[in-house]
């Protein structure tokens, strides 16, 4: 396996929630890496909620609709943020 190939890996699991839904509310931010996917179905998997999604390139977040079409394109990362109600933000920002 080539670093390529691990950049895009996202493993699944069984379903094993440990909240109810609702309960947990997260949204996902700046897909600069593919590991946003296996984070997602980490806590997707957890029973956690996918509420909203947000990057600057729009074929990122149409890539990551695609995989999770439950979930709802916020305008800017400030609306993200202001949401009170989401509990987590998952994020693979590569900030250097």
């Amino acid at each position: 396996m080539s670093i390529s190939d691990g950049a895009g890996y996202a493993p699944t699991g069984e379903q094993r929630s440990v909240v109810s839904p609702g309960e947990f509310n997260f949204a996902a931010a700046f897909l600069d890496h593919g590991h946003i996917y296996g984070q997602t179905n980490g806590l997707l998997e957890a029973g956690g909620t996918l509420c909203s999604v947000f990057d600057p390139d729009q074929a990122k977040v149409r890539a990551f609709c695609e995989k999770f079409p439950q979930v709802r394109v916020a305008s800017s990362f400030d609306e993200i943020l202001n949401d009170q109600s989401l509990h987590l933000v998952a994020s693979a920002a590569i900030p250097d």
